[in-house]
């Protein structure tokens, strides 16, 4: 028996809903929940059938086995691949605080209910219905999702570092576009609301559940009296007792109604409120990365004016010292030729001067050396 969507959609009007159905092309349904026993654990299977006209499938109509941590397991991808789109959330582990019996025919019927309302709001999003590991999980063989996930877990754990430290980061940001400051305000207020409801709705449960026991109670009470009665009263005080039974079965009734189709929404919601602040602070972390990579652009563009500006003054001051180098080193050469040459010629006027005074000075004494007899020199010594 294919389960029924709890969801906002069906507050809207006949008109909007029936085109809804007209545009939609990818049907699925989670259904008949059944249980698996084996020596190493148990667990539960749900049933996905899906229906669609899109190309990208090979058939119109497909039927598969997932349990409840291969719905955790797609969630976390689309999470990874899809790290700003609100992704649905999934039940809790155990969806009825108490529940020891994970096996039991209303916790299952409950979680199928919540599994459903999980797939069919990934099958209306524009962008989310149309990723690939949803393609494989609503279409593969048993060992072809095994052989899916694994390769997919080893390439994608990788990818998913990165979103979960962007989530798990504290971001400061500067200044917050006002519009998700609103939605952020609004979410968290919605999301405290409803945890208000949910306590209260709680203890309205355990006293619907305290009604049903006392009635039970209650009941066999009139039922016994009655055996104590004459005929006159006898048949009243039965009366009562049958009158109270059906108001302990009818508050029984009630009180699983309450558990297990008010509550679960109103749990399902805060768990919403809580995926849109994780996705409001997963945008914060993008916006912060792109505060500190322009606050650091435009520090490099001011050190690139001042650079410029730099550049520009050190280029006037090489062409100035290129034009006074080679005006200077022209003048020098000039300067170098005629000193050089006045140096030489220096040197060889005074060498010449040296040996005129020389020649000059041998001149003077030749002829008094002339007119001596040298013999008559030595004798006269």
């Amino acid at each position: 028996q294919n389960v029924i969507s709890t969801t906002t959609e069906e507050a809207t009007t006949p008109n909007s809903l029936s085109h809804e159905l007209d545009d939609r092309d990818l049907f699925i349904s989670v259904s008949n929940p059944e249980k698996h026993i084996t020596t190493m654990e148990t667990h539960i299977t749900y049933k996905i059938t899906t229906k669609t006209t899109r190309s990208s499938f090979d058939s119109s109509e497909y039927a598969a086995q997932r349990r409840y941590q291969d719905f955790v397991w797609l969630r976390n991808k689309l999470e990874e691949k899809h790290p700003t789109h609100l992704i649905p959330p999934l039940p809790a582990k155990f969806i009825m605080k108490g529940m020891l019996d994970r096996f039991n025919l209303d916790f299952t019927q409950t979680r199928c209910r919540a599994l459903h309302n999980f797939l069919d709001r990934i099958s209306r999003h524009p962008i989310l219905s149309f990723d690939e590991n949803l393609r494989v999980f609503l279409t593969a063989k048993a060992y072809e999702f095994t052989a899916h996930r694994k390769q997919t877990d080893s390439f994608m754990s990788r990818v998913g570092g990165s979103v979960k430290s962007i989530s798990s980061a504290t971001t400061r940001l500067k200044e917050r576009d006002p519009e998700f400051d609103e939605i952020l305000n609004s979410v968290t207020q919605f999301g405290d609301k409803m945890g208000v409801l949910e306590r209260v709705a709680e203890r309205l449960h355990l006293e619907k559940k305290d009604l049903s026991s006392e009635l039970k109670e209650f009941a066999p009470t009139f039922s016994l009296w009655s055996a104590s009665e004459d005929d006159v009263i006898a048949p009243i005080m039965t009366s009562l007792s049958t009158a109270i039974e059906s108001c302990a079965e009818a508050a029984e009734s009630n009180s699983k109604i309450h558990e297990y189709e008010y509550m679960p929404p109103l749990r399902e919601y805060i768990l919403y409120s809580d995926v849109v602040k994780q996705v409001l602070k997963r945008r914060d972390g993008f916006q912060s990365q792109h505060d500190r990579v322009a606050a650091d652009l435009q520090q490099k563009k001011e050190e690139k004016g001042n650079l410029s500006k730099k550049c520009d003054d050190l280029g006037d001051k090489m062409e100035c010292a290129n034009a006074n180098l080679r005006s200077d080193v022209d003048r020098w050469n000039v300067d170098k030729l005629h000193d050089m040459a006045q140096i030489f010629n220096d040197l060889a006027d005074s060498q010449i001067q040296f040996h005129q005074q020389c020649l000059k000075a041998w001149e003077h004494i030749l002829p008094t050396m002339q007119d001596k007899d040298p013999v008559e020199g030595y004798e006269s010594v």
